[in-house]
């Protein structure tokens, strides 16, 4: 050896682009582990490489090597499947909606499929992102289901800001007040009360500035054409998911034919009375007048005058009984189902905006925790809502008719009582009018009503007939009604079915045997007698 050559080489910079390389993995591995999505690697025969986020329930480590056929259910990996292959054999990347069968569950995925390529540009696999969009697709169709509510509701539901500013307006609203979305939302909300009701509209912002709701209550509101009309109306806040109120929703309905009718029947039942008084007047001089000479008339004085108060008493009942109704209606609507919608269409609101402002930095499990609770509030409105619809007319009435009605309330009857009921009859259904058949079907409420409330029966029998009279018997097995009970003048609820059945010629008769139960008979004639 004569000598030596050393070669000097810099590695500073090699270094420096290695130690580049590791922190841009790092950073890429740390936003793959706190974002929500799931990101994998397939080679040409659909094996995962590499996985990050595994959607399957699974360690990242432990999908490697399978396929989606051995990760979820054929159906859904087929379609997968056909999806990643076509990428690799177009060589095009394609982004789809899709969905899949993941412990247990259905859920949905913003699926994005890129060809993956090796250095030489040729096509080695696949990369994947998934994004689970399973509760946003459940928020979409909460937020139509309730803006499809509100959207056919006859009452108007306005929404609105603390200081009375208008922030929604259905098309209730547009009804009843005769203003456009356009025109009247943005502005406030006492242009919609009259100029001496003013001082109504300053002391509901006060209330609900100190976080009082008002509760339902009857007042007079403006129309764009200048006419007042009775509403009913009551103002909810609303909250947003931390309870902080964030504005006021109120629910109105219009009264004005209610008030009148009110109005009506006061003069009506005057009229009543200044006849009765000047009957009973009559009456009792003519009695004196023939007073031991002519008892049979005197019996049926006697008799008309319990005729009389028979019918007072039951005006005054059924008019307490109708405005109880009306009441407890009006309550369930605008307290309970006005309130929730109205809070539900805020928090989806709410949620819409946590999930697209980039900046938020709500976690998935605060926005699951909050959709469900929003979910459970509208699945209890339409519950609440059916309720109160079922208990107003069943549908099955106007539906399917006479036969069918009598059916369901029997079956429903039943389930709520435990007391067992039969329907024996040969008619598969009954052309009856729809006033006919209110009225029966009303007078066998009634009837099933009584045997739950006294009879203390285990069994009803009821049979349903037709020839020129439709005939109804409604038979139970309990303690029999007496004689007292069917001639007491206090027995409203006999003398509302005879009463429904005599305005269309029918009858009903009430008979009972102690220990062998009670039989209802009722007889409507199928079509209007003429005179």
């Amino acid at each position: 050896m004569t000598g030596a050559v050393l070669i000097f080489r810099d590695t500073t910079v090699p270094r420096r682009i290695e130690e580049s390389i590791r922190q841009s993995e790092e950073r890429l591995r740390v936003a793959l582990k706190n974002s929500p999505v799931v990101v994998s690697n397939q080679d040409t025969e659909l094996r995962y490489t590499w996985v990050h986020n595994s959607l399957h329930g699974f360690p990242d480590q432990s999908v490697i090597g399978k396929r989606d056929a051995d990760l979820m259910p054929t159906v859904d990996s087929e379609r997968w499947s056909e999806i990643k292959r076509g990428v690799i054999e177009s060589g095009i990347g394609t982004r789809v909606e899709i969905s899949a069968s993941i412990d247990s569950q259905r859920r949905s995925f913003d699926l994005t499929v890129e060809p993956l390529r090796n250095p030489e540009d040729t096509i080695v696999g696949v990369t994947c992102a998934a994004i689970d969009i399973t509760e946003r697709k459940r928020e979409q169709a909460a937020t139509s289901r309730l803006a499809a509510i509100v959207e056919s509701s006859e009452d108007a539901v306005v929404g609105k800001t603390l200081d009375g500013i208008i922030l929604s307006w259905n098309p209730g609203a547009e009804r009843m007040y005769g203003y456009d979305p356009d025109e009247i939302i943005g502005q406030a909300v006492s242009i919609l009360y009259p100029p001496d009701r003013l001082d109504e509209f300053r002391q509901v912002t006060e209330r609900l500035k100190r976080g009082e709701s008002v509760k339902q209550h009857d007042t007079i509101r403006v129309r764009k054409d200048g006419n007042r009309i009775d509403v009913s109306v009551s103002v909810s806040l609303v909250r947003d998911g931390m309870g902080r109120v964030i504005g006021a929703s109120s629910i109105a309905r219009d009264i004005t034919e209610r008030k009148q009718l009110l109005v009506e029947n006061a003069r009506l039942l005057q009229e009543l009375q200044h006849a009765n008084m000047d009957l009973e007047q009559r009456v009792v001089q003519r009695t004196i007048e023939l007073q031991g000479t002519n008892k049979k008339l005197q019996a049926e004085i006697a008799e008309r005058q319990r005729a009389n108060e028979q019918l007072r008493q039951l005006s005054a009942h059924l008019q307490s009984a109708r405005e109880e109704e009306r009441t407890r209606v009006a309550r369930e609507i605008h307290d309970e189902l006005g309130q929730v919608l109205t809070v539900v269409k805020m928090d989806l609101s709410l949620l819409e905006r946590n999930l697209s402002e980039s900046g938020k930095k709500n976690t998935s499990e605060d926005l699951t925790t909050q959709i469900r609770a929003t979910t459970q509030l509208v699945d209890d409105s339409i519950q609440k809502m059916r309720e109160i619809i079922r208990e107003l007319r069943p549908g099955i009435l106007d539906h399917l008719g006479l036969r069918s009605a009598i059916e369901w309330q029997a079956q429903e009857f039943q389930a709520r009582t435990n007391i067992a009921c039969h329907l024996e009859t040969s008619e598969e259904e009954i052309a009856l009018d729809l006033d006919r058949s209110t009225a029966v079907f009303r007078i066998f409420q009634e009837t099933l009503t009584n045997i739950a409330r006294h009879s203390q029966a285990t069994r009803v029998d009821i049979q349903l007939e037709k020839n020129d009279h439709l005939t109804l018997k409604v038979h139970d097995n309990g303690r029999g009604i007496t004689e007292s009970e069917i001639s007491n003048d206090k027995s409203f609820g006999i003398l509302g079915m005879r009463e429904r059945a005599l305005i269309f010629g029918g009858e009903v008769e009430v008979h009972g045997e102690q220990g062998k139960g009670t039989l209802v008979s009722v007889r409507i004639p199928m079509e209007q007698q003429r005179d």
